[in-house]
C-alpha cells in the first residue's frame, strides 16, 4: 500500500511534466431571447431558452475531434503533446490515430456548461503557457467561426424560403391574370359584372316605360276605337318595349333556345377575381416576407460573447502533487482491505 503512494508521488513530485491550465468564458446570445415561462409548469419542468440550446451546440463541437484537427493545423498541437521531453503518460503518442486524439483530447480540454446562464467555461491544459493561452484563444474562434455558419445557414435558409414563395405567388398572379384575360377575349366583355349592373339598370327602366305605356293605352282604349291611329300607334310603341324587355331579359338570365347568360358570366368572372385579388395578396405578403428576410440578413441572430478572455497562467497547476498521493493511498488502502476481507473470507471456507 505505501510502495505505490510513494511511487504515485514520486511520478507526480519528479517525473510528471507540468502543465499550465488556461481558461476562458464565453456565452452565445441571440437578437431575440425566448421568454421564460413564470408558470409552476415552467418552473417545475424547465424548457432550455435559445442561448442555453445554441451554447449546448457549441460545447458539443468543442468536444469533438474537428477542433482538435482545425487546431493542429494552425499551432500544431499533435507536434507539441507528443513531444518526447515531456513524460511519456502525460504525453500524446508519437503517431497517434484519431482515436488517440479525441480521447487525449478529452483529457486536457474541458467544457462545462452552466444550464442555467448557458455560459459555457472551457479550460485547457498544455506543456507551456503561451500554448495553454493560444488553444484557449483558438476555442473562442473556432466557437465563433460555428456562430457564424449558424447564422449564416440560417439567413440563407430563409431567403431561399421567401425567395420560392415569391415565385410561387407571381407564378400563380401570372395564371390568374391570363384565365382573366382568355375571359374576356372569349365574352369580349371587359367587366360582365359592370354589363349586368347596366342591363339590370336598364332592365327597370324598360318595366316602367312598359307600365307608362299600359297605362297610356288603357286611357286611350277608353274613348277611342280601336283602329285609331293613336291605338295603333301605342300597341306598337307597347310592343317594341316588350320585344327589348323580353331581350335584355334573356341576355341577363338566359332563354329556353339557349345562349350565353350574363349571370353565369359574372359567376365566373367573380371565382376569376376573387383567385386574381388572393394571388396578389399572396405575392404581396411573400414580398414582404422576402423583405424581413434580407433586412434579418444584415443583422447577427445569434453572436458569441467572450466573458473572460483566455488567461495567461504564470504558474503550474498540474498534475496536483499532494491530490493525487491522497487519492491514491486512500485508493490503495481501500483495494488493499478488499483483498485482505476477500482473502479471510476464502481462508474462513476453506477451513485454514
Amino acid at each position: 500500500m505505501l510502495l505505490p503512494t510513494l511511487l504515485t508521488f514520486g511520478y507526480c513530485a519528479f517525473v510528471a511534466s507540468p502543465m499550465y491550465v488556461s481558461e476562458t468564458k464565453f456565452a452565445v446570445r441571440s437578437a431575440v431571447e425566448q421568454p421564460m415561462g413564470i408558470d409552476i409548469a415552467s418552473q417545475l419542468f424547465k424548457t432550455a431558452s435559445t442561448s442555453v440550446q445554441d451554447a449546448r451546440i457549441v460545447d458539443a463541437y468543442l468536444r469533438s475531434p474537428d477542433v482538435f484537427e482545425t487546431l493542429d493545423g494552425e499551432l500544431q498541437l499533435t507536434k507539441h503533446y507528443s513531444d518526447t521531453s515531456r513524460d511519456w503518460v502525460s504525453r500524446l503518442a508519437s503517431s497517434p490515430t484519431l482515436w488517440d486524439k479525441e480521447s487525449f483530447w478529452h483529457r486536457v480540454a474541458q467544457p462545462k456548461i452552466d444550464v442555467d446562464s448557458g455560459i459555457v467555461t472551457f479550460t485547457v491544459r498544455a506543456y507551456t503557457p503561451d500554448m495553454a493561452q493560444n488553444i484557449a484563444a483558438g476555442i473562442l474562434r473556432q466557437g465563433e467561426a460555428l456562430i457564424n455558419e449558424m447564422n449564416d445557414r440560417s439567413r440563407n435558409d430563409a431567403i431561399r424560403l421567401a425567395e420560392s414563395e415569391v415565385k410561387v405567388a407571381q407564378e400563380r398572379i401570372v395564371k390568374a391574370q391570363k384565365a382573366l384575360e382568355a375571359f374576356r377575349d372569349e365574352h369580349k366583355e371587359l367587366d360582365p359584372k359592370a354589363t349586368a349592373t347596366g342591363l339590370q339598370t336598364l332592365v327597370f327602366e324598360l318595366e316602367g316605360e312598359r307600365s307608362k305605356v299600359k297605362a297610356e293605352l288603357a286611357e286611350a282604349r277608353s274613348y277611342m276605337k280601336p283602329t285609331a291611329p293613336q291605338v295603333k300607334a301605342l300597341e306598337k310603341r307597347l310592343a317594341a318595349v316588350e320585344s327589348q324587355l323580353n331581350a335584355e331579359k334573356a341576355r341577363i338570365a338566359g332563354n329556353p333556345a339557349g345562349g350565353s347568360a350574363i349571370n353565369s358570366w359574372v359567376s365566373e368572372y367573380e371565382n376569376l377575381m376573387i383567385e386574381s385579388e388572393f394571388a396578389q395578396k399572396q405575392l404581396t405578403t411573400a414580398m414582404s416576407a422576402y423583405e424581413q428576410a434580407r433586412s434579418m440578413a444584415l443583422a447577427k441572430s445569434r453572436y458569441l460573447v467572450a466573458i473572460q478572455q483566455p488567461t495567461l497562467p504564470d504558474e503550474s497547476r498540474y498534475p496536483r502533487t499532494w491530490v493525487f498521493t491522497l487519492c491514491a493511498f486512500f485508493g490503495f488502502f481501500l483495494i488493499y482491505g478488499l483483498v485482505r476481507l476477500i482473502v479471510a473470507s476464502i481462508r474462513e471456507h476453506a477451513g485454514f
